[in-house]
Formats: structure tokens, sequence, C-alpha cells
């Protein structure tokens, strides 16, 4: 199954950050241009800092609580013949503890949950928001945490946002991994290692190979797990990173990205991206290719009431010996993915190129943006795909703490007559309280 993206709010972000300069930063990671980290950035509960104490029990008793509510509801139509239009709307969100910090050490925990509110019947039933049993209740966090000057050290279970490892928070909650991580900043370098053993969410699998919603999976076969690595540098003008991923027996993979920010005058910004991604199968997975992809955005303010921003991505797979291109574990690293297209599902048993362009306004708490996506490439079928996917978006941000987003995507299959899967319409709403 391919992987969901969500270019909207990636677009929406551009224009909070194409006027901050790029800043150092703990991790080396994916860029913050990447259209699958917005999403993500937009509904993640922050990390508080945490308070030193000199006593264990104090550990507890200077902990803080964080966390968020979720009102969202789902509706699409299949143009296929004999398809049912499939809804739901849920409720749900995260709520996390983290303890004060001991000698460096701390503690911290989230419970997810989800819940149909509508419950309608199995075929006319969206499982996305939660799960082939409409609803789930999910110990997604339980970690021990050490910081010592620039090292940190994670084991547990997490929210990770590298490349091909990343939170993709586009429905209910996002995915979290069992994992054990560490982290080195030293100035403007950083380094990152990670051992990836399990991961949950929504695009994980149940034990049937069923699409579930929330069941741990494994990141790679027989609990070989998923290693990866990665070096990066940051200043106010350049971010990027070089990472290499060891996925159990699907492939290993290598990925480097760079993001450029330049102020062109007061007025008017510009940031440009180029990204590689190199991989070769393992145990005759079938995944092998390689991806090139390039990104520009221009941030235009003070012209006109309000800000105005431009972007388009492109990339190129070239798939080897009739195999398929990887996306990760998550939302997938490539500058073209949006709500539903990805680059990879158009990538097997052959090359494939997409473009996105993207155009925004934003005024005050409220922006609008239009996205279009063309996709040409081979389907999982082994037969040619030419896919468009447009997307209609607004945002409202209110009293600090509220957040409304509306989507309204629409797939269209260009190279086929009568209808397919590809041809497909969506609207999704989430109201988000964060506390």
């Amino acid at each position: 199954m391919y992987k969901k993206s969500l270019i909207l709010l990636s677009i929406f972000s551009t224009l909070a950050i194409a006027n901050e300069s790029i800043k150092p930063n703990a991790v080396a990671k994916k860029s913050k241009t990447s259209v699958r980290d917005a999403i993500a950035k937009s509904g993640k509960i922050k990390e508080t800092q945490q308070l030193d104490v000199n006593r264990f029990t104090k550990m507890f008793k200077n902990g803080s609580f964080s966390g968020q509510i979720r009102l969202s509801h789902v509706h699409s139509y299949s143009e296929t013949t004999g398809s049912n239009i499939t809804q739901d709307s849920a409720v749900g969100g995260q709520l996390k503890y983290e303890t004060a910090s001991l000698f460096g050490v701390s503690f911290a925990a989230a419970f997810y949950t989800s819940n149909s509110l509508s419950r309608p019947s199995d075929k006319d039933f969206d499982n996305t928001l939660t799960s082939n049993n409409k609803s789930y209740n999910i110990l997604a966090e339980s970690y021990v945490n050490y910081s010592y000057e620039g090292l940190n050290l994670r084991l547990g279970r997490q929210q990770l946002d590298t490349p091909y490892v990343d939170s993709d928070d586009w429905r209910m909650t996002p995915h979290t991994f069992e994992a054990y991580q560490a982290t080195y900043e030293y100035k403007n370098v950083s380094f990152m290692a990670a051992n990836v053993r399990n991961w949950q969410g929504v695009d994980t699998m149940a034990d049937d190979g069923s699409w579930d919603g929330n069941s741990w999976s494994q990141t790679g076969q027989n609990n070989k797990g998923t290693y990866f690595g990665s070096v990066g540098y940051a200043d106010d003008f350049i971010e990027t990173a070089l990472w290499y991923y060891n996925a159990g027996d699907m492939t290993s993979a290598w990925f480097a990205d760079a993001i450029v920010a330049q102020n062109i005058n007061e007025n008017i910004s510009i940031n440009l991206g180029v990204q590689y991604a190199n991989q070769t199968q393992q145990d005759s997975s079938g995944l092998s290719a390689n991806a090139y992809g390039a990104w520009m955005e221009v941030t235009i303010s003070s012209y006109i009431p309000g800000e105005v921003g431009l972007n388009i991505g492109y990339n190129n797979s070239k798939v080897d010996d009739n195999r398929a291109l990887w996306g990760g574990f998550g939302g997938g690293p490539y500058f073209v993915n949006m709500e539903y297209m990805t680059l990879d599902a158009v990538s097997v048993g052959g090359d494939a190129q997409a473009y996105v362009g993207g155009l925004v306004y934003k005024l005050k708490q409220l922006g609008f943006l239009y996205a279009y996506g063309n996709f040409d490439g081979f389907e999982s079928t082994g037969v040619k795909a030419r896919v468009v996917e447009q997307d209609f978006g607004m945002s409202f941000k209110f009293k600090k703490q509220f957040k409304l987003i509306g989507i309204y995507s629409t797939k269209d299959d260009k190279k086929n007559v009568g209808r397919s899967d590809w041809d497909e319409d969506y609207l999704h709403f989430r109201l988000t309280y964060a506390f």
C-alpha cells in the first residue's frame, strides 16, 4: 500500500518558515520544507523544558502534562463501478506526562486514543481515523531519556522525524516507534544513530495483513529492525544532512538533502532545495532505485495585505530492473508527495517522474491554498499510470490553542478511459485543541 501524504500543511507552513533563518538543530533531520514534515509539526505536542531537580521524588512532583483533543471528519468517494461513499467522524487525541530531570535522566509516557462517533456500517466505513474496530487506545509513547550537554539518549516508544522514519501525523494520532536512539550536537554539526524495532500508526498493518490503523508492526522482517545514522550541518544559510538506512530484509538506502534560505530583500525570500536517494534491495525484496529531486519556494510580503507563497517541486525515480522505490515508514521524504499521491506510488516496476506546484495566501490567522500535482510512472500492477491530484485547503487558528483545517482533494486517472482506483474525491476536516 502506498504511503499517504499531505502537501497541504507543508504549503501553509512555508509562509511561517520562509522568513526565518534556518538554525542549527539538536539532531540531523529531514528538511523543514519537506512536504511530509509540516502536518506533523502542526499537530505535534511540544516537549516541555525539563526542570532539573536533586531528589527522585521531585522528578514526579515537578513533572508536567501536555496534550491535545481532536475532532475529525473524513468523507471519500471512489468513482470505480460499485464503489460506495465512505465516511467517519471521530474524537480522540493525546495525553502526555513528562517527569522532571534528575542528573540528566527523565521519563515520559503518552496515551493515544481515537473513537468513531458516527460508527457507519462496514461497507460505508473509512477506517483511517480509527481502526477496523472503530476505536483504539494505546500507550504509544513510553521512554527514558538521558541528556548531558550535547548528548541525548532515548530508549523506548517515541516519536521520530527523519526522512524514512517519521511520525506522519495526518489523521488522529501520529506514528510512534519502539526505538533506541542517540544524538549528539557540536556547534553547527549534529549526529544521530538509532535502531527502530517496531512502529504503529495509520499506515501500519494488523497481523493478518489488513490495514488496521494502530497495530504494532515490525520495521524489518524476522525482527531484524531498521538501523540508521546521519550527520548534518545547519547555519543561517544552509541546512544539509546525509543519512544511511538499513531496513531489515527490505533495502539499504542513502539519502542526502540540502535547503538554502535567502532573503532577496525585506519583502521577498526564496528557499531552494535538492535531494538524492540511492536504494539497494536486500533478500530479493524488489526495492531498488535511485531518486532525484529539486524544490523552490518564493514568499512575498508587505506589497499586499498578508503574505503570498509560491512553490514548485520535482522528483524523478530510476527503478532498477522492474523493481520499486522505497517510501519508508511514514510519509517519505520526497518533495512531490501530496495528500494521497506519492513518488513511490508510481515507481513500481518502472521509472517515474512527478511535479507539484502550490499557491498559498495567508492573512493573520487565516490561510488558503491550491496545489496541483502530476504523477507519471508505473503502478503496482505493472501498467503505466498517470495521475493528477488537486488539493484545496484552508486553515484557521484562533485563541492560540484552537486550529481548524479543511482539505478537499481530487485524483484523476489520465491513462485509463474507464474509472479506476486512482479516481477518487476526498474531504477532511480537523479541529484541534492543544493544552
